[in-house]
């Protein structure tokens, strides 16, 4: 068994990572937030493990220039 895995909507997103939707829409552009699941004709959402995976990743790179 899968353990779940919730889709989360861009209002559930933004508030979670602090950002605006037209911040995260602007990185979705750049390829630099991760590509959305499409779940409808209007209706997009995220996989938590992605934001979270991308979260990761966000603090790696910080952590990683505050070495420097």
């Amino acid at each position: 068994m899968h353990p779940i895995d919730p889709v989360l909507k861009l209002k559930d997103v933004c508030p979670m990572i602090k950002r605006s939707a037209s911040a995260i829409n602007r990185d979705r552009r750049l390829g630099t937030f991760p590509a959305p699941l499409r779940l409808g004709a209007r209706s997009v959402g995220w996989r938590t493990s992605d934001i979270q995976q991308w979260i990761a990743d966000r603090e790696r790179v910080t952590n990683a220039r505050g070495r420097s």
